[in-house]
């Protein structure tokens, strides 16, 4: 299915975990613990669409993003999903940047929450879930190691979590520069087990940076503090702090300017891409 142009960017609630599980999985649809969206509370810019209802006939049926296999968190199962085809080809060219660029591991797993679910009920097709443009990444793992968990819920009180937030924030880092609606455990307690992408605001376009836009301000503020070094508060603002940290990184990688320059987002989310490993 084409897409329909950029849509809004929206504000994840938390479902009903009974009521997602009851779709199950066994239809090639995974059931999907995380989000509806409603848009990102400080808003982006330029929106002209809301998520919409798509029936799952009408979706490619995907077992791999590129050629690594799909498994479902609960099971660790290998499994398929429905997904629009535009977005699954998108979600194959992330892979392809995330693998030459980070430094970590090829997977052979990637481990989800879900892409399409049925919007026709108590969702009202609120959620680009409904629309089968979105999905709830987990963890990837290579072989028996779990190279990257996104399990936030699972690893924030640990001793050693240093080597795996730097992980988490370098592959969130990868999917900002191709998708301008990444959400994480940063914007709220729904996030905690997994980050949400969509392009129900960027498309078929790459990202781009909008200052208004607190998911994509506190990413930049956690690439900045956990990635480069240059600590600065994580508020969700464009403040002056953040954008004095955020030149600092820019001037750091060899680009210089405004985060708002053009070009810039993708500039300063590909270079932390490597900062992971």
């Amino acid at each position: 299915m084409p897409f329909t142009g950029p849509g809004g960017p929206q504000r994840p609630a938390r479902w009903s975990r009974r009521a997602a599980l009851g779709l199950g999985i066994g239809l090639g649809t995974a059931a999907v613990t995380g989000c509806s969206d409603q848009g990102d509370s400080t808003g982006q810019s330029g929106a002209t669409s809301t998520a919409y209802c798509v029936d799952r006939a009408e979706l490619a049926t995907r077992e791999r993003i590129a050629d690594v296999r799909l498994a479902y968190e609960e099971t660790n199962q290998f499994d398929s999903v429905r997904i629009d085809g535009g977005f699954a080809d998108q979600l194959d060219e992330w892979l392809g940047f995330f693998i030459e660029n980070s430094g970590l591991p090829r997977p052979d797993r990637i481990r989800h929450f879900g892409t399409w679910v049925d919007g026709s009920g108590s969702d009202n097709c609120t959620s680009w879930h409904n629309s089968g443009r979105a999905i709830d990444f987990t963890r990837f793992v290579a072989g028996d190691d779990e190279f990257v968990s996104l399990r936030y819920d699972q690893w924030r009180d640990r001793d050693d979590l240093e080597q795996i937030r730097r992980r988490y924030w370098a592959t969130a880092a990868s999917l900002c520069r191709h998708f301008s609606y990444v959400v994480t455990y940063l914007y709220n307690d729904a996030h905690a087990n997994h980050i949400h992408i969509d392009n129900g605001f960027s498309g078929s376009s790459m990202a781009w940076f909008t200052s208004g836009s607190q998911t994509q301000v506190q990413a930049a503020q956690a690439i900045c503090t956990y990635l480069f070094d240059v600590e600065v508060e994580i508020t969700g603002s464009w403040d002056r702090a953040t954008r004095r940290a955020t030149d600092q990184v820019l001037e750091q990688i060899g680009v210089g300017g405004s985060l708002t320059d053009d070009g810039a987002w993708t500039e300063f989310t590909g270079a932390a891409t490597g900062r992971g490993a």
